[in-house]
C-alpha cells in the first residue's frame, strides 16, 4: 500500500477499503489524492474551550460527531453530526472512540484552556457514506418498488439507531459514573488535605521551638566564628609567606626544567648535526683521494704526451736535415752548368728554400695543435659545458636515512653555491618519476637534472646522482655545468668572484688556470663552496 494511501486514510477513515478508486491499473494516482488531502486539510478549524470546561457535549463513535448539544461550545462554533475529529491540542487522533474519550478526560482535568481541532467530511466521505441510501432511492424510483423491502431496511436501520441510542446511554452512565467516582475521590483528597492542615499546624509549633533554640546556637556560633576569625588573621599572615615560598620554588623547578629540555635538544641537535659532519668529512677525504688519484693519472699523460711530442720534433728535424742535405747535393752537382742552370738552380734553391723555409713552420703549426689537444685533456676540467635552464632536484619523501641525508646535503649544497632548483617528489608524482628515472637509467634518490624549455619543447638532461655531482663540487667543475642557471644574488656575486680569481690566477707553464698545490687554492683541493657547506652544518 502506498504511503500516500496511508496517509490519507489516516485523515479519512471512510477511505479504507476504497483503495480501487485510487488506483489506475498497477500504478496510484498521487495527484488526485494529493488534492483530497488539501481539501480536507481546508476544511479543519478550531474550537477554543476555557479551563472550565467538564463536558464537550458531544457525542461520537470513532472520529464522527453524532451528536452536538445546541447550547454547547463546539455546536455554537460550528460542529454539528457528521463533524470528524482531527486532533486536541496537538496531538493527533485515532479512529477510536475510547482513545478519544480517554484523551478528552484527561485535557479535562489539567484544567486549562485548550483547543479542539475539527473538520466537516468532503463531497467523496459523503458520497461514500450515503452510498447505500442512493441506491435505494433509485430501486424507489423503479417500476418494481417493493413496500416489505422497504419497511425492513427501515426496520434494519430503526434497530442501528435504537443500538446507537443504547450505546450513548452506557457511554453516559459511565460518565455519570466516572463523574461519581472524581467526585468520591475530591472528598476524599479534601479530607486528607484538612488532617495534612492539622499535622503541619503541629509540625510548625514544633519547628518554631526548635527555630528559638537554632536561633540561641547561631548566636553563640556567631561569637565562636568571631574569635576564629581573629585566629585566622593572625594565621593568614604566615600562609601568604608560605604560597610565596611555594611559588618561587615551583618557578625555579619549571626554569630548570625547560632549561634541561633546551639543553637535551641541543645535545641531540649537535649530535646529529656531528653525525652528518662526520659523514661530509669523510665524503670530502674520499673525493680528495680520488682527485689526487686523477691529478697523478694526468700527471703521466703529461709527461707521456711531452715525451711523443719530442720524438715527433725531433724525427721532423731529420727529415728536414735529409731534405736539405738532397738540394746541397744537387746544388753542388749544378754548379758548373751555365747561367741559366744556375738561375734555374737559384730558382730551385729558391723554391727549397722555401720548401725548407715552409716545413719547420708547419711543423711547429702541427706542435701547437698537438699542444692544444694534449692541453684539451686537462681543460675538460674547466671547460664551459654550461647547459642553460632550470636545475631540478628529484627526490623521495619515503626513502630510507642515507637517501634522506644526501638529499638534505644536496640541498645545502645548492643554497650555499646560491642556485635556484625545483624539488620534484617522486613519491608524488609517479608518471614524472618514471620518465626522470627513465632518461637516467636508475632507480635511487635523489637525482639532479637541468630542465630548458617551455610546454611541449620541454627537455630534461641527466647531470648525475648525489656521488657525481659531489664530485663536480669537488673538482671545481660544478659552475661550469650549471652555468647559465637561475642563481639568487648572494650566489651571483659569489660565481663571479671565483671566475675572476680563476683568471687571475692563470700565468705561464700552468694549464687553464691550474694552480699551485702548495698554495692550496688547486681546483683538486677542496671548493670554497664545500666549505661553506660543512660551516652551514656546524
Amino acid at each position: 500500500m502506498s504511503s500516500y494511501f496511508k496517509h490519507l486514510c489516516m485523515l479519512s477513515p471512510a477511505e479504507s477499503g476504497h483503495e480501487a478508486d485510487w488506483k489506475e491499473g498497477d500504478e496510484w494516482k498521487r495527484e488526485a489524492i494529493d488534492e483530497q488531502i488539501k481539501a480536507i486539510k481546508e476544511s479543519e478549524f478550531d474550537v477554543e474551550f476555557s479551563g472550565d470546561t467538564t463536558s464537550l457535549g458531544l457525542r461520537f463513535v470513532g472520529k464522527k460527531v453524532i451528536f452536538a448539544a445546541p447550547s454547547s461550545t463546539a455546536a455554537k462554533a460550528g460542529v454539528k453530526p457528521g463533524s470528524l475529529f482531527v486532533k486536541i491540542g496537538d496531538k493527533l487522533l485515532t479512529n477510536s472512540t475510547s482513545a478519544i474519550n480517554m484523551t478528552i478526560r484527561m485535557t479535562l482535568k489539567k484544567s486549562k484552556p485548550f483547543n479542539v481541532t475539527f473538520r466537516h467530511p468532503t463531497a467523496r466521505e459523503r458520497a461514500i457514506e450515503g452510498g447505500g441510501s442512493s441506491s435505494t432511492s433509485e430501486k424507489r424510483g423503479g417500476s418494481s418498488y417493493d413496500g416489505s423491502s422497504e419497511v425492513a431496511r427501515l426496520k434494519a436501520e430503526l434497530k442501528v439507531v435504537q443500538a446507537k441510542l443504547s450505546t450513548e446511554k452506557k457511554l453516559r452512565d459511565n460518565e455519570q459514573q466516572q463523574t461519581m467516582i472524581w467526585k468520591q475521590l475530591l472528598n476524599t483528597q479534601v479530607a486528607e488535605l484538612e488532617k495534612a492542615h492539622k499535622v503541619a499546624e503541629s509540625q510548625l509549633k514544633i519547628m518554631s521551638e526548635k527555630a528559638e533554640e537554632s536561633r540561641q546556637k547561631f548566636e553563640s556560633a556567631i561569637k565562636e566564628k568571631d574569635s576564629l576569625k581573629e585566629q585566622l588573621l593572625k594565621t593568614s599572615g604566615h600562609l601568604a609567606e608560605i604560597k610565596k615560598e611555594l611559588e618561587s620554588e615551583r618557578k625555579q623547578r619549571d626554569s630548570i626544567s625547560k632549561e634541561n629540555e633546551q639543553l637535551e635538544h641541543k645535545i641531540n641537535k649537535q649530535a646529529m648535526q656531528l653525525k652528518d659532519v662526520t659523514l661530509m668529512f669523510n665524503n670530502g677525504q674520499q673525493l680528495m683521494l680520488s682527485a689526487h688519484k686523477r691529478i697523478g693519472e694526468l700527471e703521466l699523460k703529461l709527461k707521456e704526451a711531452e715525451e711523443s711530442e719530442m720524438k715527433t720534433a725531433l724525427q721532423g728535424k731529420e727529415m728536414e736535415i735529409t731534405r736539405l742535405k738532397r738540394k746541397i747535393g744537387s746544388l753542388s752537382h749544378l754548379k758548373g752548368a751555365g747561367t741559366g742552370g744556375l738561375g734555374e738552380g737559384g730558382h730551385h734553391q729558391s723554391g727549397s728554400s722555401r720548401s725548407s723555409s715552409k716545413s719547420p713552420s708547419h711543423k711547429r703549426r702541427g706542435g701547437t695543435e698537438d699542444d692544444l689537444d694534449f692541453k684539451a685533456l686537462y681543460d675538460n676540467i674547466d671547460t664551459d659545458i654550461g647547459i642553460h635552464g632550470e636545475v631540478v632536484l628529484l627526490t623521495s619523501h619515503c626513502t630510507g636515512m642515507i637517501e634522506k641525508s644526501h638529499q638534505d646535503r644536496l640541498r645545502h649544497l645548492f643554497a650555499a653555491l646560491g642556485y635556484i632548483y625545483q624539488e620534484v617528489d617522486g613519491g608524488m608524482d609517479k608518471s614524472l618519476r618514471k620518465f626522470l628515472c627513465g632518461k637516467s637509467g636508475i632507480n635511487t634518490y635523489p637525482q639532479v637534472f637541468m630542465r630548458s624549455g617551455e610546454g611541449e619543447s620541454t627537455g630534461y638532461v641527466f647531470i648525475g646522482d648525489f656521488e657525481k655531482v659531489f664530485e663536480m663540487n669537488e673538482l671545481g667543475r660544478i659552475h661550469s655545468v650549471f652555468k647559465g642557471c637561475a642563481m639568487t644574488e648572494s650566489g651571483q656575486r659569489a660565481a663571479a668572484a671565483k671566475e675572476k680569481n680563476k683568471r687571475d690566477n692563470k700565468g705561464p707553464g700552468k694549464i687553464n688556470g691550474e694552480n699551485d698545490l702548495n698554495n692550496g687554492n688547486s681546483a683538486y683541493s677542496m671548493p670554497s663552496t664545500f666549505r661553506f657547506s660543512l660551516l652551514d652544518h656546524l
